[in-house]
């Protein structure tokens, strides 16, 4: 009885070991009362044919409970498993002013960089999520310097 008490009790805080425990409770139980059973006497009268009965009865009912419990671990631990293979995606949305917050907090004064098609020098603005190179009319978009930044930034 304590392992099932005790289940039902981590079952709010460890719903997984809550439910192993509950079900080896029912497996004590059921045990106990198979031992008590075979050592009860082999002469059958009306009151063990009752006990029989409902020791029948009980034993159907816990085995339909263990087999609940045990696809309620299954799913909770198949929903675990797959949160892991396929994390949550998080949009993030990247401008000048969330780089240079960032490249400032690991040390490092970025004041220029060269446009990635012309190599021509480009003053980084403050706020913004792209600048125009003023050689080649192309845009540079801040996620794009952040691809590059990432390696130094992380």
């Amino acid at each position: 009885m304590v392992p099932l008490l005790l289940g039902l009790l981590l079952t709010k805080v460890y719903p997984v070991w809550g439910i192993i425990l509950i079900i080896l409770g029912v497996a004590l139980v059921v045990g106990s009362v198979y031992v008590a059973r075979t050592n009860f006497g082999t002469t059958k009268n009306k009151i063990s044919r009752n006990l029989d009965k409902e020791i029948l009865l009980s034993s159907r009912e816990l085995e339909a409970d263990i087999h609940s419990l045990s696809k309620l671990v299954f799913d909770e631990l198949s929903d675990t498993h797959k949160a892991k293979l396929r994390p949550t995606l998080r949009h993030v949305f990247v401008d000048f002013a969330e780089i240079l917050k960032a490249i400032k907090g690991k040390g490092i004064l970025l004041e220029s960089i060269e446009c990635p098609h012309c190599g021509a020098p480009l003053t980084l603005p403050k706020t913004g999520k792209s600048i125009q190179c003023s050689h080649c009319n192309r845009t540079v978009l801040a996620l794009d310097l952040f691809d590059k930044l990432k390696n130094v930034l992380m």
